[in-house]
């Protein structure tokens, strides 16, 4: 996993017909990332097995813009909250502007 202000990459394997293939998932206008070890994942986590899924409505994003608010600063308007599930690893959620997948 790369990070940079502003770009979050993420690289994983997976097996397929022809064998082992590579995915890149590249959230461009990244701010937040955190990891949730498989033995605490949540339902709504599991949904997301090896796909991007957007949590709408988002507690961790009304609680980062309720913070920027206390210190005067606008929280970006345009991120959204993503999330992919790894099986027996656990997620990864990144508040982004956009995803991009390459295979």
């Amino acid at each position: 996993m790369d990070f940079v202000p502003g770009m979050l990459k993420l690289s994983y394997d997976y097996e397929n017909e022809e064998g082992v293939s590579w995915v890149t998932l590249e959230f461009d206008g990244a701010i937040a990332s955190q990891f949730i070890p498989d033995i605490s994942v949540t339902e709504r986590m599991l949904s997301a097995y090896s796909r991007v899924c957007e949590c709408l409505n988002s507690e961790w994003i009304a609680d980062l813009t309720l913070e920027a608010q206390k210190h005067g600063a606008t929280f970006p308007n345009d991120r959204r909250h993503l999330f992919v599930y790894f099986d027996h690893a656990g997620c990864i959620e990144v508040l982004a502007s956009n995803v991009k997948i390459e295979e």
